[in-house]
């Protein structure tokens, strides 16, 4: 998947993204971390994705590389001893259209996901996720 298709087709609200590698230089994100993403809109030609990392504090920050610069010009500070971690737990970065979702982070999503996924390939369903949910809802309760 691209980033461009998350546009059209974003993950499932309060998806739970594990990143693989740090989407940009300044990110808080690092490999092993995890976050909720919150949505992804086009903007300036390019996506720009916004995620949460504050319900994983507790995991993430034993995660936080030593990269940030002291007083002394040392690259020896985590992202939180520098105070750099994300206003309100909350980061946006900008990523190219044609990224591959895969290349930064892995999605923790649900059978059903992977299920809509298949069907709005093949064509099956055009339907937005939610109301594909509430489909196969109704037609387990009749």
């Amino acid at each position: 998947m691209k980033f461009k298709d998350l546009l059209e087709t974003p993950w499932p609200p309060n998806t739970v993204l594990t990143c693989v590698e740090e989407p940009w230089e300044e990110s808080y994100l690092a490999p092993g971390m995890k976050c909720v993403f919150l949505g992804a809109i086009e903007d300036m030609n390019c996506v720009l994705v916004s995620v949460y990392v504050d319900p994983f504090m507790e995991h993430n920050v034993p995660l936080e590389p030593s990269d940030w610069y002291d007083n002394k010009g040392q690259p020896c500070l985590t992202a939180s001893e520098a105070g750099r971690y994300p206003k309100d737990g909350k980061e946006t970065f900008y990523l190219d259209f044609d990224d591959d979702t895969t290349k930064f982070f892995r999605p923790d999503v649900s059978k059903w996901w992977e299920t809509y996924q298949k069907e709005k390939q093949s064509g099956d369903t055009n339907l937005p996720y939610v109301a594909w949910l509430e489909e196969k809802l109704e037609r387990s309760s009749t």
